[in-house]
């Protein structure tokens, strides 16, 4: 769909439109898919904070590292 940019923010703040997240099989993990999903939950209450996005990403990539090193090591 093509939305203006008026449209578009009506539609995410009405319609609680949010773009369609890839699924785990695009290889994005699973703990940042679900982080992106609580980031754009409608109610702002149930959003993470700033501190815990970070600490949340801080996990991926520390656990994405990991992964990595096992893999190599394979």
């Amino acid at each position: 769909m093509n939305y203006t940019e008026q449209q578009l923010t009506a539609a995410v703040v009405s319609e609680g439109l949010r773009p369609a997240l890839a699924g785990t099989e695009s290889g994005a993990p699973p703990r940042l898919l679900s982080l992106i999903q609580r980031c754009w939950d409608a109610d702002m209450h149930n959003r993470p904070s700033f501190d815990d996005i970070i600490t949340e990403l801080d996990l991926i990539m520390e656990n994405n590292k990991m992964l990595k090193v096992e893999e190599k090591e394979n």
